[in-house]
């Protein structure tokens, strides 16, 4: 397993519990007190998942060594050794139970997976590209589930976008330490920034003078 490789594998279970543990607190908390009678819908419940997850990760992992909380940008993300952070995001529920989450949403979302490509590129050769996702900052945990369900599923990965390949998830996993057969969609056309459009490259004109020689207003393309 990847988060195993990288923290290390008794590190690794111990986040996982701690991550899973907030996530299922956080959920059996908003599918109990959910009330349609009351307003309550699917956004409500997001909302208070994601708020009150976390508050319980904050809490579950004040005494974690070498683990911290923080809120760049009014996010959150939890940072380990300050060389790796790890986000929490809330995904829809797509077909087959796979969550679908969108990285356009904000510019933390964007930032995260153009950063993870930009570190990659500095890493990067061909006979280490299997295992490239390892040197990825950011990691995603992607948790789904419905007030009448609860938690159904949670997974991390490393995700990036980059001019070159676009969106791609390195690796992904289950949360609970699985191998998952696919990990969460997202909406990589929306994703794209603009400098991956369709359009295309203006036309590039060379014009090859004499050392001294001034180009005048004639040689100057309109």
């Amino acid at each position: 397993m990847q988060l195993d490789e990288i923290v290390g594998p008794e590190r690794a279970a111990r986040l996982r519990r701690i991550f899973l543990g907030a996530l299922n607190d956080a959920y059996t908390e908003n599918c109990g007190r959910y009330s349609e009678d009351l307003g309550d819908n699917n956004l409500t419940f997001a909302v208070a998942v994601i708020h009150n997850l976390r508050h319980m990760l904050e809490e579950a992992l004040e005494y974690e060594t070498g683990v911290k909380v923080t809120r760049p940008h009014n996010s959150f993300q939890v940072e380990i050794d300050s060389s790796l952070a790890v986000h929490f995001y809330k995904g829809r529920s797509g077909v087959g139970g796979v969550g679908e989450i969108r990285f356009n949403e904000s510019r933390t979302k964007l930032n995260l997976v153009t950063e993870n490509a930009a570190q990659l590129a500095l890493v990067f050769e061909e006979d280490t590209a299997p295992f490239a996702g390892r040197e990825a900052r950011h990691l995603v945990v992607v948790h789904v589930g419905k007030p009448t369900d609860g938690l159904t599923d949670a997974w991390i990965g490393a995700p990036a976008l980059s001019p070159v390949n676009g969106f791609q998830w390195l690796w992904g996993e289950g949360l609970d330490g699985t191998e998952v057969a696919t990990v969460p969609a997202s909406d990589v056309a929306a994703a794209t920034p603009a400098w991956l459009g369709n359009s295309s490259l203006p036309e590039l004109i060379v014009e090859l003078r004499e050392p001294g020689d001034q180009a005048g207003e004639a040689n100057i393309a309109p």
